[in-house]
């Protein structure tokens, strides 16, 4: 009964806060309330840039809010909107744009909550800020208060800029997406993801989080500030396994097998009880601390009418930690099966890769949705090349456990495996912890570490299933019918650690397996060993 009670003074309360008016500027813009619908006009047009200004910006479930091309003249480009009344924006319902292949910026620095039954229906990119002015051109700025000098002007927007204490934006139960090729950007102090899905097809999608004054560049996405904010990326949903065909296998984040979220009628893994952010084309995230939980960041490629997808790739740099707890995900594969084209990149700069498991996830983590538990990818499961993954580290790599793949696993015994680069001060592989650039097509990658303080591996073996003998950081021509070359290991460290673990490289091949390079001042190994196989060609070198 109190959950009941609970429910209902949610909603009541939510229902207060759904109002979109104009407010006294002299920008004009016009609101009107009809069968749901905040229909929004007229505004104050500049060339191709349409301002608009609000008292209120706030849509309750079942609204929506309208951008129309009454009082407008010719072509848009740019929709500027903002709130500059005192009240965040809760934003329940839906935001639609009628106008042409206009970009809307949406600018409230009281703060943004997108909530259940948030949508968007544009025809360009969509941008959500809680800066306090935008820079248009070199010298002109867009503020949200009606007491500071705005210049409402034809240029281009340079940057997003705030002043102290920068607001807020959640994002909780809601689906947000634009059109193909377009741009999806989250701007602000702290952003949490909770329960959403992210969506933009062959696009782009930007999270930048800054905790203090300064400003955010359009496009390098650099922050000019002494202070970088928090991105929490989290699904808080009981976990229930289940098939999605006879043979027991399971897809990633209710992802279907052409890269598109399940719809409702899927039972099985239902998309939205994730949080995925999905693109076939960039993310870039911005921010001081990145915590992804029971989630993902998907930059992959899924095109089933076998067209090639470029400049895929995922793009991280955080100031400070990186934790990827209970099966979270960041990939930049390609599943183009028919189609050769190399995988995404992934480049991560941090203090900190933490890597972790709770109790409950870790007992059942063999049989879970991803093997590997959490997990950085760039595989290709066409005859296209893997891509590469960057990670530089000032501090820490913590795999406890959890994998960093990049593996060409194609069925036409072509494909090469792509390279992995890490650099950091200490490295610790456990607990089934994995480093791998196999391949089960021609030649496999390379894996280049350089640790400054330590390397340490225990209890490191990957499944049987995969491969008969290998560790917890290794390079595999896996394919028996193929010619490829197995990878090179590359370990430069003062100390090298091997605890119940192994380094391997090897060669299933009629090609010779890779070479193991180790530059270390002391090397320790409990149980341990390197090996440099070949089952038909030559064995590599240590």
């Amino acid at each position: 009964m109190f959950k009941k009670i609970f429910v209902i003074s949610v909603l009541l309360s939510l229902n207060s806060y759904a109002e979109v008016t104009s407010d006294s500027s002299n920008v004009e813009t016009v609101v009107n309330f009809n069968n749901n619908n905040f229909e929004i006009s007229k505004g104050l047009q500049e060339g191709r840039n349409l301002f608009h200004s609000f008292d209120k910006f706030s849509i309750d479930s079942g609204q929506t809010a309208t951008f129309t091309t009454k009082g407008v003249s010719g072509s848009v480009n740019n929709i500027l909107s903002r709130v500059t009344g005192n009240n965040s924006s809760k934003i329940y319902g839906g935001i639609i744009s009628e106008i042409p292949n206009a970009n809307l910026y949406l600018m409230n620095p009281n703060g943004i909550i997108f909530g259940e039954g948030a949508s968007l229906d544009l025809q360009g990119s969509f941008h959500a800020t809680t800066a306090n002015y935008l820079q248009l051109g070199n010298n002109d700025f867009f503020y949200a208060k009606l007491d500071e000098n705005s210049t409402f002007t034809t240029a281009n927007l340079i940057a997003f800029g705030f002043l102290d204490n920068p607001q807020s934006i959640t994002i909780n139960g809601s689906e947000l997406t634009v059109p193909d090729e377009k741009t999806l950007s989250i701007i602000g102090g702290d952003l949490e993801i909770k329960n959403s899905l992210l969506y933009v097809h062959s696009g782009r999608i930007n999270l930048v989080s800054i905790a203090s004054e300064g400003t955010v560049e359009q496009d390098s996405l650099n922050i000019n500030a002494s202070q970088k904010g928090k991105i929490i990326i989290s699904r808080f949903l009981e976990y229930e396994k289940k098939p999605v065909n006879n043979n027991d296998e399971f897809l990633i984040l209710g992802i279907d097998e052409y890269g598109d979220p399940y719809p409702a009628e899927y039972n099985d893994i239902d998309v939205s009880n994730y949080t995925n952010i999905a693109d076939a084309g960039q993310i870039f995230i911005r921010g001081g601390k990145l915590l992804i939980e029971k989630a993902g960041l998907l930059a992959d490629t899924y095109d089933y009418d076998g067209e090639p997808k470029e400049n895929t790739g995922i793009d991280i740099e955080i100031t400070g930690d990186i934790e990827l707890i209970d099966n979270a995900v960041i990939t930049a594969d390609n599943r183009q099966i028919d189609v050769e084209e190399k995988s995404g990149d992934i480049k991560i700069t941090a203090e900190n890769l933490i890597f972790s498991q709770t109790e409950e996830y870790f007992e059942d983590s063999r049989d879970f949705i991803n093997e590997y538990l959490g997990l950085i990818s760039t595989d290709s499961f066409g005859p296209g090349t893997a891509g590469n993954i960057n990670i530089k580290l000032g501090g820490l790599l913590d795999l406890n456990p959890g994998g960093i793949l990049s593996i060409a696993q194609s069925d036409y015994i072509e494909g090469n495996g792509g390279n992995i680069d890490i650099k950091a001060r200490e490295i610790i592989i456990q607990n089934n912890g994995m480093i791998s650039a196999d391949t089960f097509g021609e030649n496999a990658g390379d894996i280049n570490i350089i640790a400054t303080d330590s390397i340490y591996l225990v209890d490191t073996y990957i499944y049987e299933e995969i491969i008969d003998k290998t560790g917890g950081i290794s390079s595999c021509a896996c394919e028996e019918d193929s010619f490829g070359l197995g990878g090179n290991i590359k370990l430069k460290t003062p100390n090298l650690i091997l605890d119940y673990a192994e380094i391997g490289v090897y060669s299933y091949s009629e090609g010779d397996a890779g070479s193991i390079d180790i530059e270390a001042d002391m090397v320790s190994l409990n149980k341990s060993g390197f090996y440099a196989e070949s089952i038909n060609a030559g064995g590599g070198n240590i």
